[in-house]
């Protein structure tokens, strides 16, 4: 039988080689990802276990089928911040539509742009 000991041994979880998930649909019941708080909190625990410590939120946002506004989402995602807070899940939720800071790396030379609504930096 201690051939198949390791059917029964727990492996630690996988570790991803990154910190930040740039598209994920964890805000609770806006669109085709993540149906309510529990779950959306559940799911932040496996990914904080993968090594994860930040998540950019990106809902859908089609006016046929998911047609989220503000006043749909920032309830949402204010729901999530205080569940991961209760919960003491330490991990950032960033909200795109406020203000994103994105690394673009082509194979050559890397660059920074920071967006927001107020004003875009781009590449030199």
């Amino acid at each position: 039988m201690a051939f198949f000991s390791f059917l029964s041994r727990k492996s630690e979880p996988a570790r991803l080689p990154f910190r930040t998930d740039i598209h994920c649909h964890i805000l609770p019941g806006v669109d085709d990802g993540s149906p309510d708080v529990e779950t959306s909190v559940e799911l932040v625990k496996r990914m904080r276990n993968w090594g994860l410590d930040r998540i950019i939120a990106t809902p859908h946002i089609t006016e046929a089928t998911f047609p989220n506004t503000p006043d749909v989402l920032d309830p949402a995602l204010h729901e999530l911040e205080d569940a991961l807070k209760n919960a003491g899940v330490d991990v950032a939720v960033v909200d795109t539509r406020k203000d994103m800071t994105m690394y673009v790396g082509p194979e050559r030379k890397s660059c920074r742009l920071t967006l927001s609504r107020k004003e875009t930096k781009k590449c030199h």
